[in-house]
């Protein structure tokens, strides 16, 4: 077998880190979690962690870029469950949205980051960096949506696009405190009121 080279190695280090910080985090929370603790649990010392992050903020802003980019695959399935008839489309729309399960680690994960975006303006901007290509991709799959529809939303896509956000994000820790939250209802009614208050596409066409 021939032998790893140095940029493997240390990509493999890099990845045994993730995973360890993934169940620290899960276990202990981001805060409570400490460098030492994420290193041994990755079968290294301290300076190995310190060779792949600058702080543990970096290390947590990484495992958010990997979740987003699962939660934009996410994104995409739910676009595509809603091909079919037009008429049948809300439907479709609140089943590609199950009642909301346990809050996951990475939606805790998720809240401790954006506390601390609260008192980090530094860090609060790497966020913004971070959240830029999920929310062009939440506003890609809103706009699909309509347009199958034939219609032209109310509201612009940053509204559009920070409603799904909020309620995903919103459902998820409700549900701990208030129990199951129907998230796919919820959005079912929130396209039935815009598609409501929408202009049909063709019509604005004609127009100008």
């Amino acid at each position: 077998m021939p032998r790893k080279t140095r940029a493997e190695m240390q990509a493999e280090t890099r990845e045994k880190l993730l995973e360890s910080a993934r169940a620290a985090f899960g276990q202990k929370g981001f805060a409570a979690a400490t460098i030492d603790e994420i290193a041994e649990g990755a079968g290294f010392s301290r300076s190995a962690f310190y060779s792949n992050f600058s702080t543990k903020e970096d290390l947590a802003v990484e495992l958010m870029g990997q979740q987003m980019e699962q939660d934009v695959m996410r994104i995409a399935q739910v676009t595509q469950a809603a091909d079919g008839p037009v008429e049948t489309l809300p439907q479709r729309l609140c089943a590609a949205f199950p009642d909301t399960e346990k809050t996951s680690d990475w939606e805790l994960l998720r809240l401790e980051m954006l506390m601390l975006a609260q008192r980090n303006p530094a860090f609060a901007a790497r966020c913004q960096e971070l959240y830029k290509p999920q929310r062009a991709r939440v506003a890609q799959g809103v706009r699909q949506l309509f347009d199958r529809a034939g219609l032209i939303p109310p509201v612009d896509d940053d509204v559009l696009t920070y409603s799904i956000m909020s309620l995903r994000l919103g459902a998820a820790l409700l549900h701990e405190a208030a129990g199951p939250v129907p998230l796919g209802r919820i959005v079912e009614t929130l396209y039935l009121g815009l598609a409501a208050l929408s202009h049909p596409a063709r019509t604005l066409k004609r127009a100008s």
